[in-house]
Order: structure tokens, then sequence, then C-alpha cells
């Protein structure tokens, strides 16, 4: 390029000489050999220095803003601060190429500025300010690709929030960022590889820890380094405990919760993919198990995941075809032992497994999301069937039904559910008894108490199923518009085991007496127990003891004997009064 222009210097100076000779000829009309030669020496050597000043003040600028906007247009903003001192020189020129260079500069500046937010934009998430899915992605794929040192570890951990859904479509998307926001402020504490080394014992270690959010509710962590896998499993652990805690949002208190899978390079496998694939399956085995729980990638967990699709599968062949059926559970009074309800279980016999059992289908249903038709079915055949009973001259009882807790937190719309089936099986809104767990009504927090609210204000009865077992306060229990309180069977089975475990019974059946709650014992299984909660004052039971869950025909046996038992009491009754009525009438 140099050379390109010094040529064309040369031809530009070249006429300039020739016409010095011919105005020297017509001058003095001849030019001596001698002369002539000190003179072409003469203009050459002006040239040379012409063409050397033009090179520097003029085409050595040029060239150089001429790279640096090559440069610029390849998108290398890391040269133009690398700048020369030529380049500075020439900025500082006030003619017009001093004038170009420093817009040159000046462009470089904004344009590095736009580059720096576009890289922020690009790799890190609007909302928590957290590196992105593609980050992540970047990360992993580079750490990988160079051989790990002895005695190191990479560490990946996957982390889905249990019940976020349920804020985000029921309080709008402003509340659920805000929620977001405090997971990733939670994670980001407990995932410091500061504060990790401090768990671990030795400040020194060489450990590097990036938190990063992958998908609405959905966050990942990759640990590398000396301990990685202890430090893996410590974050995890924290990370589950510590997003239990309540989330307060405004006047709002909301309990959520996560589910953690883990998996380890290159223990669980040996390339990028494959670790992916089985962190999720760690992570999907943990909300199987109901959430709260981290687990670590297990090879068995591969038979699990081929379960699980076949097991929706079945699940939504057997809704289709009619498999599932309904068994009832009787409830007594304790004092009269008299029938006063029933419990609805679901049931289902597989065309192939046979009997299958609901604390084995029902998790499915509940991660599918099957659990919301299946538990609509289950309430429309319950009341249809009631209403069957009591249209044929049965005992009038009230029938309970189950909602689980991801039923009442997926449905949007179950208050109108609840109210069309009442509408389409024209079932008495007395005779239903709808049964929420305590986990499921504390996990929505307000929203459930203004669900339950405008449940209870169709006319429907509201019970608190398996009280105890989750994590209300006495306050939030006062503000529940519920009508019975269901002991769950790890406190009836505890009656056995000394004082301790009759203390809570006791304490219960109080605490309900005085709110003006009624109780029923679940899982009753023998006179002792039977015995013990009649003298402490609750009013039903409900067990193998008094009754196992009934088919249709046995349970309508059942109800036909009551009925029987009420004629023949009230025709006795009625007979002690005309009796009385004439004793009266003889003596006067």
């Amino acid at each position: 390029m140099k050379s390109n222009l010094h040529v064309r210097l040369a031809l530009c100076v070249m006429p300039l000489i020739a016409a010095l000779l011919l105005l020297q000829v017509i001058l003095f009309g001849t030019l001596s050999w001698g002369a002539a030669l000190f003179f072409v020496l003469a203009t050459a050597v002006v040239g040379l220095v012409v063409m050397n000043v033009a090179y520097k003040l003029v085409i050595r600028p040029v060239q150089e803003l001429q790279k640096i906007a090559r440069r610029i247009g390849d998108g290398d903003l890391d040269y133009l601060t690398e700048k020369d001192s030529s380049f500075v020189d020439t900025g500082c020129r006030m003619d017009e190429i001093g004038e170009l260079a420093r817009t040159l500069n000046e462009m470089s500046a904004g344009m590095q500025k736009s580059n720096m937010r576009l890289k922020i934009i690009a790799y890190h998430d609007n909302l928590t300010g957290l590196y992105n899915r593609h980050m992540f992605y970047k990360h992993l794929k580079k750490a990988l690709a160079v051989p790990l040192p002895a005695q190191e570890s990479l560490v990946v951990l996957f982390v889905d929030m249990d019940g976020f859904k349920e804020v985000n479509d029921t309080l709008g998307h402003e509340i659920g960022d805000n929620v977001l926001k405090t997971i990733a402020r939670r994670a980001h504490e407990v995932s410091l590889s500061s504060h990790l080394k401090d768990l671990l014992g030795n400040r020194h270690l060489e450990l590097a820890v990036n938190l990063y959010r992958t998908g609405g509710d959905e966050f990942a962590l990759i640990l590398e380094g000396q301990r990685a896998l202890e430090a893996g499993l410590l974050c995890a652990g924290e990370i589950v405990s510590i997003m239990q805690r309540p989330f307060e949002v405004g006047e709002h208190s909301y309990h959520l919760g996560s589910s953690v899978g883990i998996a380890v390079y290159p223990d669980d496998a040996s390339d990028a993919s494959t670790l992916l694939k089985r962190a999720d399956l760690a992570m999907f085995n943990a909300k199987q198990q109901g959430g709260n729980v981290a687990l670590r990638y297990l090879p068995d967990m591969e038979f699990a995941a081929i379960e699980t699709h076949k097991m929706e599968n079945d699940l939504r062949k057997a809704l289709d075809e009619n498999q599932f059926e309904l068994y009832y559970q009787p409830q007594f009074s304790i004092d009269s032992g008299e029938l006063v309800g029933c419990e609805a279980l679901m049931r289902w016999t597989h065309p192939e497994r046979g009997a299958v059992s609901p604390a084995y289908f029902i998790p499915y249903a509940e991660q599918n999301g099957l659990i919301v038709s299946m538990g609509e079915w289950a309430l429309r055949e319950a009341c249809r069937q009631n209403k069957a009973w009591q249209d044929a001259g049965l005992k009038k009882i009230r029938v309970a039904v189950n909602f689980s807790t991801e039923q009442f937190n997926r449905m949007s719309d179950i208050v109108g559910m609840v109210r069309d089936t009442l509408s389409s099986t024209g079932m008495d809104p007395q005779c239903l008894d709808i049964e929420i767990t305590e986990s499921g009504i504390m996990q929505s927090g307000d929203v459930a108490i203004e669900t339950l609210n405008a449940i209870k204000a169709l006319g429907v009865h509201l019970s608190m199923d398996d009280f105890g077992t989750g994590y209300s306060s006495l306050a939030s229990l006062r503000d529940l518009p519920i009508d019975k309180l269901k002991i769950d069977r790890s406190f009836v089975n505890g009656i056995h085991h000394g004082e301790r475990g009759q203390t809570l019974i006791q304490a219960i059946i109080a605490l309900s007496n005085r709110l003006g709650v009624k109780v029923v014992a679940e899982g009753v299984e023998d006179q002792d127990q039977l015995d013990f909660l009649g003298k402490e004052n609750c009013e039903f039971v409900q067990g193998y003891l008094t009754g196992r869950p009934l088919s249709v025909a046995d349970m309508e046996t059942l109800l036909r004997s009551q009925s029987d038992i009420q004629a023949n009491n009230d025709s006795q009754a009625n007979a002690e009064a005309g009796a009385d009525n004439r004793s009266n009438a003889a003596n006067r």
C-alpha cells in the first residue's frame, strides 16, 4: 500500500520536472548537459522531500484512519483501546484529518459502550441480573473443553421452584417478578464461593461457583474445582432450606418450595449433553417425591423416567376409558355410632397391572397435571352417586371429596367448577364436604382463604385434611372458614406411643372445640384408639376399625341398613310417644 502511494506521487512529480526542464530551455535557449543533470538531481531531491512530507502529513494518517475504520467495521472494538502515538498525534491536529480522527475516536467509544450493553443483554437475565441460559451453556462448554485437574470435579445443579406457577397465575406477573427476584437473591446468598468454603472449613480451596436463571422459575449452578461435589451437596441443601421460608410481597405471604437435581462430571456423565440430561432427571425425581428435596443422579432414575412416561399415557387412557371408580369409606359418630358421612376415594384397576394403589398413581397425576381432570371427575361422580342414593330414599349423608394441593393450586376457577358440578348433579351443597390438605392451604396463603370463603358461600362444608403434618400457624387456623379438622393417622398411631402422643391429640381436640370446629380422627384401627378418642370428646371417626373403603354396592347396603335402623328408631320413638300421650290422657 505504501509503495503504491509512492509510485503515484512519483508519477505526479515527473510531469513537474519535465515542465521545469522545458521552461529552462524556453528561457535560456539551450541547456548544457552539466546544468541539465544538476537541475534534474535538484528537482528529484525536492520531489523526494515533498513526497516524504506528504506521506507523513497526509498519507500515513489517512492510512491509519483507514485501518481503524476497517477494524471498527469488523467489530474489533478492542483495537481502539490500543491506539499508538501516531493516531493520538493525528487526533491533536486542527485540520480536516484531525477532525476525522476525533470523529472516529468518539464513534469507537460510543460503539464500545453499546457493545457492553449488548453483551449484558445477551448474557444476563434482565429481571434478576443473573447469567442467562445462553451463558450457562457457554460456560459449561468451555469448562468441559479442557481436562479437569486431578482431585477436581464439575457439578451441575438444576433448581426448579415448587408452587411458583400458582403465584404467577393467580396474582399476576408483577408480584411473580418480585418473588423471582427474592428467589434469585436467596440463591445467590447461599451459592457464594466464600460462603461454601467457610462451610467446608477451608477458605483456600480452588472453587468457582456460577449461578444462572435458565427459565421462568428454573435456575442452575455450575461448581468447579476442589471438593466441588461436597460444595454442591451443601449448596443444594441450603437452597432447599432457604426456599421454604415464607416469601413476603406487600401484604401477601407465600410458601413455596424447591426441587434440586445434581449431576457430577465425570462421575455421572462424560459429556455436557448427558450431564444436563441426568441433572434434569434428578430434579424431576425430586419433584416426584413431593419437592423440597435435593437428589443426586442415580442410574435407577433412568427406569423411573421410563415409568413416568408410561404412567402418564396409562392415566390418560384410564380417564378416556373410565377405568377409575370411587370407593367410599364411612365416617361414624363416636357417641351414637351413627353413620354421618363418607369419604370418596379413587381406585384404579389397570387392565394389565391390576389394582394400582392411589399412593402410587396419584403423585404421577399431580406431576403431569392430570390430577385436575381426575379431581373434576371424582367430584362429579361423588355428587352424582350421593344424589342417586338420596333419590332412592336412602339415608342422607355428607360425602367428602379430596382436593389435592396440585389441583387446588392449578385450577384457575375452582369455585366455578364446584358450582357447576352441584348445579348439574342437583345435589344439596350441604351434603358435600371438600377436603383440602393443610400444606395445600398454606402454600397459597391469602389466595387460599379467599377461595375457601367463596366455596363456603355456596353452602359446601370444608375440612382441613392431614392436620398437624404441615406448617399452619394458629393465626391462619383462626382465619380459615373450615368446619372440620381431620387428625392425621400419624397422630392417631401416636396414641400407643405414650403420654406425648396422647397429649398432642388432646391439644388438637381442645383447640378445635374452642374454635367451634368438629374433629374427625382418621386411621383408627383398634378399640384402644377409639376409646381414647371418645374420652377426649372427638366427635367423628374413620378407619379400618369402623369401616373399610366400600364399593358403591357395599356402601349402598350400609346406607340401607342405616336407613332401616333409623326407620325402626323413628317408629319406636313414635310408638313410645303415642303410649306416653295415652297414659297422660288416662291420668287426666
